[in-house]
């Protein structure tokens, strides 16, 4: 294992040094009223200035809420630079602080960070949970080959987190763990009686795929925790085991099982070809047995249904002349029914839809498409299934692809985008450069996020650059930063490349909008500038943002299928619920729909366009925290750091890559089942908002915060 060295000496002397310092600080700052504080805490937050007046206030206040509030700012601002004061937090007798501390410290990246975080696991942690999971986000080979040691840890709840640090670090990186290591450590761990650590171990092992892995999650496919049963599933197909190990799975009770067994079966039929026509014929047993669903009058039986049978239709699709007899079968079965009852129609309409495009892409003939459904499907949606054909056929129709690249509706355009990416070859890297110059920004922008992916590593000629150039300068007037973000990100991943184009992005650097003064950060760190940093605001944005909102609130959201209730976090994500109130208090939300369901994943909707582009004209910045993305949290969509907008998701299932790269903001509280029902191009019918009480700031300390204890080895 990489030693920490001179960090950690170096970590234990500025600790040290800073409770001298504290003892001092509190003293003289006693007199500063705490509301005071949170307030500057909040401004602070907002403005991303790690330099704040009040921070080194914040971070020793008797009050732990204002010292998580200080964190907070560091964490969310992600500066380099500013792990020394939050690693100071690390020993807080407080675990909500100390969790706090080790969350920024992975958030900033830092290698001081890491020493510190395995300075506290080697000692004494008052919040190892989090220190193992922001080593997970943030650390280095070596040092998530120590994660294996605390998988024996004595607390359930360190045993754990370091699973699912493990199951972290090999959806990362799964080449730097060693599976003939970390499978024997986990194998135990299934059998525990605590469901969380059931939960971590399992979610590590169907990240870290191995030959010994399907016979271990086997042994859990029956657990009594459902998101146990998803991670086994859903290990057993990377994995490619024998398809029978999923037949206890078929027919779960739990659908989102269900549509993770089917996945599984599509893996294990598209990696290994002497399972293929074994897992075909599980495939089409459990989709037959969702199909009367359909024709119930229950549009909640038929919402989940509807999931597992997208995720089979999905599977099947590439594995061969089995997975096309799969869905032949099923369109024979699916047109004897009766007409459905009124309340499922449009699930049967949108089956027949997902169905039909399957068979059209493996037959390579659009004639099943046009003709499918009813009139619920909506015209452009239909456009956009004839840009999927032609992308997905075995040869790509670049001619009709870019002939419908000029349809007159803009979300038929952006799908011409997307497919674009989606195919290699040179024409396709032409077409999207030429769209940098297209007259819709949303066009450079979206084009500018694909491209950069299609250059080759070498130098890149003069007349791209000036494409990226004039995209960059056009993007850059509009109000809306993701516009611009769109073009800064291309750029970043560019890298020195781009390097002729370092003043125009360095212009850039003192832009009010936080997601444009990142990325321009990350621009001039990538070509060697160090010091480089996001900086505060210098100033008011010049969108029309909508005020922070500091209270807990509930809401309900009424649609077609029922209504589900929610609870928001305006005492955690502040600007994320004042966007989503403001917005809801307008009735924007009112006709909008969920554009997109991603079945045992998310569904996520609010856009105005309703096909995941765009933005209501401003940003808000990211908000992420240590709580975790399980089911039924919501959080707010993204097109890259800080340019979150009027669109949301929630939760069907916990997925721990999301913690620490989201804003989560609040959670369903009940309805749960109408949520989960719900497919794409459903419609919000209203968002309605009622206040709850506001949060306090916790009891004072009374005691002093102890330093961190030191350890000659950081473990």
């Amino acid at each position: 294992m990489r030693s920490a060295g001179p960090l950690v000496v170096r970590f234990v002397l500025v600790t040290l040094s800073g409770s001298a310092i504290t003892a001092c600080a509190v003293q003289a700052r006693s007199l500063r009223s705490p509301e005071i504080v949170r307030f500057e805490m909040q401004d602070a937050e907002g403005r991303r200035d790690v330099h704040a007046a009040g921070i080194e206030d914040a971070l020793v206040s008797q009050y732990p809420t204002i010292r998580t509030l200080g964190l907070r700012v560091l964490a969310r601002s992600e500066e380099r630079g500013t792990s020394t004061q939050a690693a100071s937090l690390l020993g807080d007798v407080d675990e909500q602080v100390a969790g706090w501390a080790g969350f920024a410290l992975g958030q900033i990246g830092e290698a001081y960070g890491e020493a510190a975080l395995l300075e506290s696991l080697a000692s004494v942690s008052r919040a190892p949970e989090q220190a193992l999971l922001a080593l997970a986000r943030s650390g280095t080979a070596s040092t998530a080959q120590g994660l294996v040691r605390f998988l024996d840890d004595k607390r359930s709840s360190v045993r754990a987190a370091a699973s699912l640090a493990l199951g972290l670090v090999a959806k990362r990186d799964a080449s730097i763990l060693d599976p003939e290591v970390v499978h024997p450590a986990l194998a135990p761990l299934l059998e525990a009686k605590e469901a969380e650590i059931r939960y971590g171990a399992s979610y590590a092992l169907s990240r870290l795929a191995g030959p010994k892995a399907p016979a271990l999650l086997v042994t859990v496919l029956r657990d009594v925790d459902p998101e146990v049963r998803i991670n086994a599933a859903r290990g057993i197909g990377v994995s490619l085991g024998g398809p029978f190990l999923l037949d206890a799975a078929l027919s779960d009770p739990d659908w989102r099982v269900r549509v993770d067994v089917a996945r599984a079966l599509g893996a294990i039929g598209k990696g290994s070809p002497q399972d293929v026509d074994a897992a075909a014929q599980r495939l089409l047993r459990m989709s037959i047995a969702e199909l009367g669903s359909l024709a119930v009058a229950s549009p909640l039986a038929s919402g989940t249904a509807l999931h597992v049978l997208r995720a089979a239709i999905e599977a099947a699709r590439p594995m061969g002349e089995p997975g096309k007899r799969v869905l032949l079968e099923l369109e024979r079965r699916s047109s004897a029914f009766e007409n459905p009852a009124p309340e499922t129609s449009s699930d049967r309409a949108r089956f027949e839809c997902e169905l039909a495009l399957a068979l059209d892409i493996v037959t390579s003939r659009f004639k099943r498409v046009p003709r499918c459904g009813d009139s619920s499907i909506l015209a452009w949606r239909r456009w956009s299934w004839e840009v999927q054909f032609l992308a997905k056929r075995t040869k790509p129709d670049l001619k009709r692809l870019l002939e419908l690249g000029t349809h007159a509706d803009s979300r038929v355009r952006t799908a011409v985008v997307e497919a674009l990416g989606q195919i290699e070859g040179d024409v396709a890297t032409q077409a999207l450069l030429g769209l940098l110059d297209a007259e819709d920004l949303l066009t450079v922008s979206a084009a500018a996020s694909l491209v950069f992916e299609r250059l080759a590593q070498a130098e890149l000629a003069p007349e791209v650059l000036g494409l990226f150039a004039r995209a960059l300068e056009r993007t850059a007037k509009d109000p809306d930063p993701t516009l611009v973000s769109g073009v800064l990100d291309a750029l970043l991943a560019l890298g020195p490349r781009a390097a002729a184009l370092e003043a125009s992005v360095r212009a850039l650097g003192s832009d009010p909008r936080t997601p444009v003064r990142r990325r321009v950060a990350a621009f001039a760190r990538a070509l060697g500038h160090e010091d480089a940093r996001i900086g505060a605001s210098p100033g008011l944005a010049t969108d029309a943002r909508p005020a922070p909102y500091h209270e807990r609130l509930r809401a309900e959201v009424l649609t077609a299928r029922g209504t589900f209730e929610l609870e928001l976090w305006g005492d955690l994500a502040p600007r994320a619920v004042g966007s989503f109130v403001a917005l809801a208090r307008s009735k924007l939300y009112k006709g909008r729909v969920f554009h997109r369901v991603v079945p045992g994943f998310v569904t996520q909707g609010g856009g105005e366009r309703g096909d995941g582009w765009g933005s209501p004209g401003y940003a808000i910045e990211d908000e992420c925290s240590p709580v975790p993305f399980v089911r039924g949290v919501l959080g707010i969509a993204t097109a890259g750091r800080d340019t979150g907008g009027s669109q949301f998701f929630f939760m069907h299932a916990r997925h721990p890559h999301l913690e620490g790269a989201y804003t989560a903001f609040g959670q369903i509280t009940k309805g749960h089942e109408v949520a989960e029902a719900l497919q794409v191009d459903d419609e919000i019918l209203e968002v309605k908002v009622v206040g709850l009480e506001e949060p306090s700031l916790g009891q004072p300390r009374r005691t002093p915060r102890p330093g961190l204890p030191s350890s000659a080895s950081p473990g």
